[in-house]
Formats: C-alpha cells, structure tokens, sequence
C-alpha cells in the first residue's frame, strides 16, 4: 500500500505551466519490536530516513538493527 502512494506522489503534476515533482519517502517503525520507547522509534526513525535520502532509496530501507 505504501508503495502505491508513493508512486502516485512521484508522478509529476502540471500547475500553472510549470511541472512539479514531489520527492517523499516513509519510514516505519513498530512498537514494540522496534522498541518500547517512543522517543526512540522516532529516533529510529530520523536514522533511517537520513540513510534513505543519502542512498536515494527509492522506496524502503529496512533497518535490521534497533537502538
């Protein structure tokens, strides 16, 4: 599902003579596999992002290890 709305934001879109594409990524963390505490899902979260946007992941990164 999620794949399906990413794709549907990355298609360009026309708007007053100018085409516009929209760069978006998701990040899922569960609780409580991920970890019990929310400030570290959010963490999580920030960490794996920032991996997804250095790597130009174009859908998922999966993190294997938690903090």
């Amino acid at each position: 599902m999620i794949v399906k709305i990413i794709d549907e934001l990355r298609k360009p879109y026309s708007f007053e003579n100018s085409n516009i594409i929209i760069n978006c990524y998701a990040v899922i963390s569960l609780y409580p596999m991920h970890s019990p505490y929310i400030q570290e899902l959010l963490n999580l979260s920030d960490i794996t992002l920032d991996k997804a946007k250095k790597n130009n992941s174009k859908f998922f990164v999966f993190e294997k290890e938690y903090l």
